[in-house]
């Protein structure tokens, strides 16, 4: 018991002054609750800190990596607070683990627009061709962010519903001149994409 409130007191005593391994603490611990108040203090911290703690996740035991991507698909899908969702798919983003494609496709209709935008630019770095009806739908989104990152994803893909997709954007849809330098740039990225 003494083993247990000494793991917590670590994991607490981390969460409260930095952030650098508190993923593998909340791994080898598994303490309860205490694992995952750990993840979300992270997901709570600042952006580049949480960036910083990424950077560092493949040294960690393989266990560990599991634990982490389930935990963080768990909170992109469930959580209340947008800003760890936001958070979580960001780190799903830079960590790129296999099969949480149908994650970011759910994502897409979340309510918050930097988890929308978010889950947009994942499934393009995927190449997710199940993805093109849920992104050519973000074309029409009332954040123009979403709808950027719906273009840039579509271009990423590149697959022929992709090009017609970006070729029939209505002209009132290209309101500005970076909105129509982000349809160029992926439809040359989409001509390189096509054998």
């Amino acid at each position: 018991m003494g083993k247990k409130r000494s793991a917590r007191s670590v994991i607490l005593t981390l969460a409260g002054a930095t952030v650098a391994g508190l993923l593998i603490h909340f791994a080898i611990a598994r303490l309860g609750g205490t694992g995952r108040i750990s993840l979300e203090r992270l997901l709570s911290s600042r952006t580049e800190v949480l960036m910083e703690e990424v950077g560092r996740f493949e040294g960690y035991p393989v266990a560990t990596r599991r634990e982490v991507i389930s935990l963080l698909r768990s909170v992109l899908r469930r959580d209340e607070e947008s800003e760890r969702r936001f958070r979580a798919a960001l780190a799903l983003h830079q960590l790129q683990p296999p099969d949480v494609e149908e994650d970011f496709l759910e994502a897409l209709a979340d309510s918050e627009a930097r988890v929308r935008a978010s889950a947009a630019t994942s499934l393009g770095a995927y190449g997710y061709v199940p993805a093109v009806p849920g992104l050519v739908g973000l074309l029409c989104d009332p954040d123009v962010t979403v709808r950027r990152s719906a273009i840039y994803a579509l271009g990423e893909i590149g697959s022929h519903d992709c090009i017609e997709a970006l070729k029939s954007l209505p002209r009132d849809a290209l309101e500005d001149s970076l909105t129509r330098q982000r349809v160029q740039a992926a439809l040359e990225s989409a001509d390189r994409a096509r054998p």
